[in-house]
């Protein structure tokens, strides 16, 4: 809304000040970034930003080892594991038949996933409400929480996050 009314002040000022006298204005140098705060990414302009490199601690198992249980939690031996970062639809318990449906398309994008190469599993250090580790995973190098996403099989995790956004009825109101 604020920006509505920022927008709607620069544009009566502009036309009152007229096109002539804004198109002698000298324009601003755009600022160069200061040394002290280097670029977020390394990758040249146009190219798309890699995540980064799994550790070298990592541990690494294949994809035969690993059992698939939803979106975004997979089993290998006896330790259950939650992607970090990512939320998805859960493929049994969902809220609505529209969850469920996603949850079982998401289950099986991750299944296509993790069954690429070695699979690289770092764990955060922290549990999710289940007792799973959440853990940063990484196949050929590529993060997995960013193939989810990009294969529209997960959203985001953002804290404060407390509605369901696959049922319509549960979605919190844009207002």
């Amino acid at each position: 809304m604020q920006h509505a009314r920022l927008l709607s002040a620069l544009l009566a000022v502009a036309a009152s000040v007229g096109s002539s006298a804004l198109a002698q204005a000298p324009m601003p140098s755009p600022v160069a970034p200061s040394p002290a705060h280097p670029p977020a990414t390394s990758a040249a302009p146009g190219q798309p930003q890699t995540a980064p490199a799994p550790p070298p601690d990592a541990r690494v198992v294949r994809p035969r080892d690993v059992t698939v249980i939803s979106g975004s939690r997979f089993r290998v031996g006896k330790e259950t594991y939650q992607v970090f970062g990512v939320r998805t639809p859960r493929p049994r318990v969902g809220q609505c038949v529209y969850e469920r449906l996603r949850g079982r398309q998401s289950r099986a994008a991750l299944r296509r996933i993790l069954s690429r190469g070695d699979i690289h599993i770092a764990p955060t250090g922290q549990l999710n409400q289940l007792g799973d580790k959440m853990a940063r995973v990484w196949v050929d190098g590529q993060s997995v929480a960013r193939r989810l996403v990009a294969a529209r099989a997960a959203i985001v995790r953002r804290p404060g996050q407390n509605y369901n956004p696959w049922c319509l009825s549960l979605r919190r109101s844009p207002v």
